[in-house]
């Protein structure tokens, strides 16, 4: 019974240190929310960009959804 404790003890505070060091945001959604706005805000539509540079270490997918989402009327109804 004992090395179980001990494990579930140490898997325990193992755990919560990886939680307490993670990062409150992570740049990658930033990135990602950077391109779609740059795509938003009147770049190109189909090749997402970033700083001006094309953004292609991710399919558009995501960034056309992002932006899919932004258009519609019920995004609209959120803000103040």
């Amino acid at each position: 019974m004992r090395p179980v404790l001990a494990a579930t003890l140490l898997f325990a505070l193992s755990a919560l240190t990886l939680i307490l060091l993670r990062p409150l945001m992570p740049v990658d959604e930033t990135r990602y929310l950077a391109a779609a706005w740059e795509m938003h805000a009147g770049g190109s539509p189909w090749v997402p960009h970033l700083n001006r540079a094309i953004y292609g270490h991710k399919p558009p997918l995501l960034f056309w959804l992002i932006n899919l989402v932004w258009a519609s009327s019920a995004s609209m109804r959120l803000r103040p």
